[in-house]
């Protein structure tokens, strides 16, 4: 993997041709990370963008002392465990216990009961 400082200097001044040369030097390495925590290579070049757009972002703050390669690597991972994070939670936001099930149930029958009264003193009083 060829990355030199000047090729980061480019990235970081948001030179498109630059980036595409850091995408290409990374991607070997990167979509190996990915394929590893995905389900299927779809997921993986999901991870992928999203982590590498992570990168793009985090490389003005990055410590020169620190390999790239390790750098990109963990940058990688955390985008990875951060998507694992929202995926779990909107999973569980949409799984409903019975308990609550039954409680939104009832609360829709008085909404809907509230609406029908509503709409009656409407009708009659209009």
């Amino acid at each position: 993997m060829e990355i030199n400082s000047q090729l980061i200097a480019k990235c970081i001044n948001a030179e498109r041709k630059a980036q595409q040369a850091l995408f290409e030097a990374c991607f070997p390495f990167l979509i190996r990370i990915c394929r590893i925590y995905s389900r299927d290579d779809q997921e993986a070049m999901s991870h992928l963008n999203e982590g590498f757009y992570k990168i793009l972002k985090g490389l003005p703050s990055r410590k020169q002392h620190i390999p790239f390669e390790n750098w990109a690597k963990r940058i990688m991972l955390n985008a990875i465990i951060d998507n694992y994070r929202r995926q779990k939670s909107y999973r569980q936001q949409q799984q409903m216990s019975p308990e609550d099930i039954k409680a939104l149930e009832q609360n829709m029958s008085v909404v809907s009961w509230k609406i029908r009264q509503w709409m009656r003193n409407k009708c009659s009083t209009g």
